[in-house]
């Protein structure tokens, strides 16, 4: 199997004269996996930082969308409040309306 293993370049010539040279940037070792050999821990630990924040960021947005969406059921909620109480007002202008008006036509009754 291949693996990459850290090879000093002073022993990377004897390394390669026993196993034979590298294939597709991979160095031969004993192990239970193949890594690319310009793969290293700094790239690696670069990754993992990367997944980690793009997680953060992801948990971020969730938490804003959940916010966002509580804040539009409530802004929902207050309008149909806002309706129910101009709906109300438009009833009560209404009969208010039609009080004048029989009002109104009593007193022309009167006054003639």
């Amino acid at each position: 199997m291949r693996v990459h293993l850290c090879i000093p370049p002073e022993h990377d010539d004897i390394f390669i004269q026993v196993m034979g040279p590298d294939s597709q940037g991979q160095k031969w070792c004993f192990g239970r996996a193949t890594f690319p050999g310009e793969l290293s821990n700094a790239t690696s630990n670069k990754d993992n930082a990367e997944v980690r924040s793009l997680k953060e960021n992801v948990v971020n947005v969730q938490e804003e969308l959940k916010s966002t969406k509580e804040e539009l059921k409530n802004t929902q909620q207050q309008f149909s409040d806002l309706k129910s109480t101009t709906n109300a007002l438009q009833d009560s202008l209404k009969a208010t309306m039609d009080e004048l008006a029989m009002m109104r036509g009593y007193f022309s009754i009167v006054s003639s």
